[in-house]
């Protein structure tokens, strides 16, 4: 049984069909929790109404996972840092590592961080962050969609250990 503690951190993403496939995501990796911060949309809109967009990608994820809207990105990751979360983020910079080259053990407690589909993560977030990734790309596009890099970087940090050691 994995020990491992992860949490996903959404610092703006702006489109409701990526929203619930990250949901799905944290559904498959057994994410503790999902941080909707600043404009991400949430699976229930201001008024209590299900946000049809969300939970059509969200396919019934939106209900077994455990999410929070928070305005203030900067407010989650303080708070998962002092709760003992490494922080790491996918964000694309010269001091940006290879995603595999990352490795955590079960007992860790890891937060990852994604960014707004066409701006990234937040300046203040990539402050805050412990680890900085990127997922290399060969294509004409410098970046992947944020629900597919968001599955490849739970997947790698998840079961990347579990599959070396076997």
């Amino acid at each position: 049984m994995r020990a491992m503690k992860l949490s996903i951190v959404l610092d703006g993403i702006g489109f409701p069909h990526n929203v619930g496939p990250i949901l799905r995501i944290a559904d498959a990796v057994q994410a503790e929790k999902v941080w909707l911060c600043g404009n991400t949309p949430s699976p229930i809109d201001h008024e209590g109404q299900w946000v049809e967009e969300v939970i059509k990608m969200a396919v019934g994820a939106e209900t077994v996972v455990r999410w929070e809207k928070k305005k203030s990105v900067v407010d989650v990751l303080m708070s998962l840092k002092e709760d003992g979360y490494l922080i790491v983020a996918l964000h694309q910079s010269s001091t940006s590592l290879d995603y595999r080259s990352f490795s955590a053990s079960p007992e860790s407690k890891i937060a990852i961080v994604l960014g707004n589909e066409a701006t990234g993560i937040s300046p203040e977030a990539v402050g805050l962050s412990d680890r900085l990734l990127e997922i290399p790309v060969m294509g004409m596009k410098d970046s992947l969609n944020v629900a597919v890099a968001c599955a490849i970087a739970a997947y790698a940090i998840v079961f990347g250990k579990e599959k070396s050691d076997e």
